[in-house]
């Protein structure tokens, strides 16, 4: 296990300190508005959205795997905290964080961190979808200022195995849909228009930030003319004594916690935020063509909700799009993932009281904007015709993701992965490596080749083991041969993992050839190549 910033200074010269020095203020410019909206619609504040973007920002990018890795609050924990607020309370919030930190540290340092990529594809993509689809349900009341019932229950007295808190969400929107703010709608919508139609005139303009300019100018008008901004409810209407402080938990009632009630949520953050970070560390890979350390990674976020939990924060990870955003705007070192969090901090106090006039309808779309970004309908909807089993387990994960939570979709779907792929999961599978295969060209060029042969079909367990051996063989021959003579089938979760690794051989100087592939293996991967 090796911490990324002890090796990220080999050739570091004044003009990568100036890219890493500007990509950190640009991306912090960037979460601001993220931390925000993710603070508030978590059941928090956004004081603490902000912390937890700050501390734990800081220490992932200090302490972990990845050289470009940008942590912080994600989408992906909004529907999950904000139940968690409900039902073991702030404090309650607080300590399963701590927990989901220790557990990341034990995950790291028992090198467990690998095992994350052997949880099949369609499990990751149908349990990313659903959270995305429940976090979009989630902020169309701020979004068009519909008023909620709290009495709202579809379930009635039925036991509680069968409530669906998302199903009410929709429910309760439905019954009040009467009670729209047109003037809160449109404030929505022009965000939603501002972050579409921005990037496309110039990606160096941050578009989220740039909305909530524009909107919190807008909402500033209509207050000249009507001091209730004709019903746009802002940050300040709906929390008046905003200012730039750490809220501290309050530890008064730390003897009155069950901590057998803490240790499942404790489990769900550090299961979530694991995949999360990984996920995003390997999106990094891809852009950079480095390579992570998962184990240190593991550690780096543990120490991170650990130290966010003590501050009153809420979980962090890994953020996609703030990482993919500092990898574009030329950040190489964790240098730029500390700047963004210590302009963070230098915004956090000098910006504070204009935040107030904010509008929550920009935060929530600014949250719609995250929820469709991490839906990837696009990808769901491919992915749904790959083939009859993997659009099983997809169409599972995703429907107990939403009817019931991420535990129940995530071990629903690795219950259905083992049922219907039990037969290629536990049969025998060996790789036939070939290695020091001398080709001669026309030209007379001898090339060393390896030759690789799958003895059985590709599984989501089998297709990592392959990919390792294909990586490891590349480094050491001109080009690497994947022989599928023997492979009737292959799944959605093998088939991304080999032409990821094709895409990522193309940019190199290795060589990955694919033959005696069956018409079924074929359509398969050239479905993958197209998604």
């Amino acid at each position: 296990m090796k911490l990324a910033i002890l090796n990220s200074f080999k050739g570091y010269k004044a003009s990568s300190l100036l890219k890493d020095l500007m990509s950190g203020v640009l991306v912090a410019i960037i979460s601001l508005p993220l931390a925000i909206a993710l603070g508030i619609q978590s059941g928090a504040t956004l004081q603490q959205g902000i912390i937890t973007a700050i501390v734990a920002g800081f220490i992932i990018s200090a302490l972990g795997g990845c050289k470009v890795q940008i942590g912080g609050p994600t989408g992906a924990f909004v529907s999950i905290t904000l139940g968690y607020v409900a039902s073991i309370g702030m404090l309650g919030l607080h300590v399963a964080t701590i927990m989901a930190g220790v557990i990341m540290i034990l995950l790291g340092l028992f090198h467990i961190g690998g095992l994350i990529k052997f949880i099949p594809f369609p499990i990751v993509v149908g349990f990313t979808t659903g959270i995305g689809v429940n976090l979009l349900v989630g902020q169309f009341s701020d979004f068009s200022g519909i008023t909620l019932t709290d009495s709202f229950n579809l379930f009635g007295d039925s036991p509680q195995l069968f409530h669906s808190e998302f199903i009410n969400k929709i429910g309760n929107l439905g019954s009040n849909f009467l009670s729209i703010s047109l003037p809160t709608l449109a404030i929505g919508i022009a965000t939603v228009l501002i972050m579409m139609v921005l990037p496309k005139i110039s990606k160096k303009i941050p578009a989220a930030f740039a909305a909530l300019i524009v909107t919190t100018c807008i909402t500033l008008i209509l207050g000249i003319y009507s001091e209730t901004n004709f019903g746009v409810a802002t940050i300040g209407s709906i929390y008046p004594d905003i200012k730039p402080e750490i809220i501290l938990p309050d530890w008064q009632g730390f003897s009155n916690l069950s901590f057998s009630k803490l240790l499942m949520p404790a489990v769900v953050i550090a299961f979530l935020g694991s995949i999360e970070s990984l996920l995003s560390a390997t999106v990094a890979d891809n852009m950079t063509g480095d390579s992570h350390d998962s184990n240190a990674e593991l550690f780096g976020q543990g120490i991170a909700n650990i130290s966010s939990g003590f501050c009153g924060g809420l979980p962090a990870t890994g953020a996609i799009a703030r990482t993919s955003a500092n990898v574009q705007n030329g950040g190489t070192t964790p240098v730029a993932g500390m700047v963004h969090s210590l302009m963070l901090l230098l915004m956090f106090f000098v910006l504070m009281p204009a935040l107030t006039f904010v509008p929550m309808a920009s935060l929530g779309a600014v949250l719609i904007m995250i929820a469709l970004h991490m839906s990837n309908f696009k990808l769901y909807g491919k992915l749904a015709t790959f083939n009859k089993r993997d659009t099983t387990i997809l169409v599972v994960t995703l429907f107990l993701t939403l009817y019931k939570d991420l535990v129940y979709g995530v071990i629903g779907g690795m219950i259905i992965t083992f049922i219907i792929m039990s037969k290629d999961i536990f049969i025998k599978h060996d790789l036939d490596i070939i290695e020091g295969v001398k080709v001669s060209d026309l030209h007379r060029n001898t090339y060393l080749n390896t030759i690789i042969t799958p003895s059985s079909n590709l599984t989501f367990m089998t297709g990592t083991k392959l990919i390792e051996n294909l990586v490891k063989s590349a480094s050491n021959c001109d080009c690497v041969i994947l022989d599928l003579s023997k492979v009737k089938t292959i799944d959605v979760s093998s088939a991304e993992k080999i032409i990821k690794l094709e895409k990522k051989f193309a940019n190199t100087t290795y060589n990955l050839q694919i033959i005696n592939n069956n018409e079924n293996a074929t359509k398969q991967l050239e479905k993958m190549r197209k998604i």
